[in-house]
């Protein structure tokens, strides 16, 4: 399955209305006809109506801000999801997997230290690098590898989340 986040649509997905400043809009989240996820923005009339052919996943309300502040919660609401998966590839543990999360671990800690959520600490040693969560108070220990195309392309889905 591939995963499409978009951006909070400024019209009606249903009437192709353009919505106002202060209203509130209701997100369906669901699956197509061709089990593909599916984002739908619609006015709250609209929405009692709405009938998804793979069925609802999830359904909240929002209110309609200016291009500008939509731009910065979307960029904070990104930043709060990759550092939530970062953190959750250090509480769950599968042997398997284990080569794909390490350059999942390697990738997120890059992104949040150039955000300047995560602050290395110290030199890497033996091909760990730990960095520190200030917010949390905590550290983590991250694998530190070359990360080849192959190992890429292994985790081309779970990226794609973040992109």
């Amino acid at each position: 399955m591939e995963w499409q986040f978009k951006p909070p649509a400024r019209e009606s997905s249903v009437s192709g209305e353009t919505f106002s400043e202060g209203e509130i809009v209701v997100c369906i989240l669901h699956l197509d006809a061709e089990g593909q996820l599916q984002r739908v923005d619609l006015r709250e009339e609209e929405a009692d109506a709405f009938s998804a052919p793979g069925g609802v996943l999830g359904r909240w309300r929002r209110e309609v801000k200016t291009p500008n502040e939509e731009a910065r919660e979307a960029r904070r609401q990104l930043m709060a999801t990759t550092e939530e998966l970062f953190v959750s590839l250090f509480e769950e543990s599968d042997p398997e997997g284990e080569q794909d999360r390490a350059v999942l671990k390697q990738l997120l800690a890059l992104m949040l230290e150039r955000k300047r959520v995560l602050r290395r600490v110290g030199p890497a040693v033996k091909g760990v690098q730990r960095y520190r969560h200030p917010k949390q108070d905590r550290e983590y220990d991250v694998p530190m590898d070359d990360i080849d195309p192959a190992k890429l392309i292994r985790i081309q889905e779970q990226l794609q989340l973040l992109v």
